[in-house]
């Protein structure tokens, strides 16, 4: 009977060493070095700074919107464009209504009269009732507008255009290239004084000679200082006598504008 009763305590002993093992050891080790390292080096790289700088003005450049025509029959594309379009937004010329829209006619003539009032208005001058008509050959004035009386007339006393001899105009007359040239020449030498450089005397331009010493020296002074510079089919075949085109008359004076 005795020895039984000694047995059955060191059952007792060992269940409390299973308890002690199962403690938090875990919690203690895995917590405190993921959150430290991981959040740190994250936030320091992907600050957007260099996507910032890089990307925002290649996009501003890149997004122009294309030139849209001011008339049907002068396209982006064509090289008498800028300066018709220049001349459209400054007012100094108009189009004619057609059936698909504002056309320019850039290879009509222009006569004398309709001169007049695109270098008046290119000049920046501005024309009005007082200003008297000198030349007799303008027909009746007409009231209720400027053209072409007054804008001729407006010319005429700025020493622009000068008439001719016997006292006449010639309004509906078609003009010529080398009268173009010396209305030009005019303007700038009145009106911008200092613009015009003059060319050395080794200067060898494009013209052969006309047999007219004035219009000679305007087309050398104006092919020396640009004016004639970009004008479709310059060269030395380029005829001075031959009438100005809508499109050659804005493309020259659009120059004396600049």
């Amino acid at each position: 009977t005795h020895a039984t009763t000694t047995t059955t305590q060191a059952t007792t002993t060992t269940t409390q060493l299973t308890t002690t093992t199962t403690l938090p050891t875990t919690t203690t080790t895995t917590t405190p070095p993921a959150t430290t390292t991981t959040s740190s080096a994250t936030t320091t790289t992907t600050v957007p700074v260099g996507v910032t700088t890089t990307t925002a003005p290649p996009t501003t450049t890149t997004t122009k919107a294309p030139r849209s025509p001011v008339f049907i029959d002068v396209p982006p594309s064509d090289a008498y464009y800028p300066a018709v379009a220049k001349m459209k937004e400054a007012q100094v010329i108009e189009g004619y209504p057609g059936e698909a829209g504002a056309e320019f006619r850039p290879d009509n003539p222009v006569n004398r009269a309709q001169f007049a009032k695109m270098i008046v208005g290119a000049s920046g001058i501005e024309a009005c009732k007082q200003h008297r008509c000198r030349f007799h050959d303008m027909l009746d004035d007409t009231p209720d507008s400027l053209f072409p009386h007054n804008y001729v007339a407006v010319a005429a006393e700025l020493g622009i255009v000068l008439g001719r001899p016997d006292g006449t105009f010639g309004p509906w007359d078609e003009i010529t290239r080398c009268n173009v040239v010396a209305m030009v020449i005019r303007a700038a030498r009145q009106l911008q004084p200092g613009r015009l450089a003059d060319p050395p005397a080794q200067y060898v331009g494009s013209f052969s000679p006309t047999g007219w010493p004035e219009q000679d020296a305007n087309l050398r002074l104006a092919e020396y200082n640009g004016l004639l510079q970009g004008l479709k089919g310059f060269g030395s075949h380029w005829s001075p006598w031959q009438c100005a085109t809508r499109g050659e008359v804005a493309h020259i004076l659009a120059k004396l504008m600049n």
